[in-house]
């Protein structure tokens, strides 16, 4: 499915012009947004059996941060992906990986916004490889790297298939 036309998303920011402009977006997608201003009003919204397919959330809020309010999402649904907006970078989304499913930097572009939410949609699978696995399961020879070297450009738009070729270039002893 490579459309993310008439899909639910909760949108959580306290910032009124943040929530105006992800709506904006998002209705420029076709996609059907909520808003809500806090953790808490978000939560009642979800526990009113609204359905919805995504959760977008600020990450710092009065109150509930996005990361808090994430927590007391995944207590009763454990499945739905969860796109957190941060101002901090990467390092909110990477330890508290099983909790969000990715996280952006604002501002955030909107090709980039859309590119993440459809890859939400395309992956319902954790994406994790377990290397143990791989390297049991391979004949792959770590010194081939060393044999023939080369600089290796990954060219990949779906992010599962961007991680099995760096798992296995990095068992060849290369460094993508």
């Amino acid at each position: 499915d490579d459309t993310i036309e008439g899909k639910q998303i909760l949108i959580i920011d306290d910032n009124k012009t943040n929530r105006q402009i992800l709506e904006t977006q998002l209705r420029t997608w076709k996609v059907e947004p909520t808003l809500a201003i806090s953790g808490k009003e978000a939560i009642d919204i979800m526990r009113k059996n609204k359905h919805f397919d995504m959760v977008i959330t600020d990450f710092q809020m009065p109150e509930m941060d996005g990361i808090t309010l994430s927590k007391e999402i995944r207590k009763f649904n454990t499945k739905i992906p969860i796109i957190l907006l941060s101002s901090f970078g990467d390092m909110s989304y990477k330890e508290h990986s099983q909790i969000i499913s990715a996280s952006l930097t604002k501002p955030v572009k909107q090709y980039q916004l859309y590119k993440e939410i459809l890859g939400q949609f395309k992956t319902s699978l954790p994406l994790q490889i377990d290397e143990k696995k791989i390297e049991e399961k391979s004949n792959f020879d770590i010194n081939f790297a060393s044999e023939y070297p080369a600089n290796i450009l990954i060219a990949e738009d779906n992010l599962i298939n961007q991680m099995v070729i760096q798992k296995i270039l990095k068992l060849l002893g290369f460094h993508p």
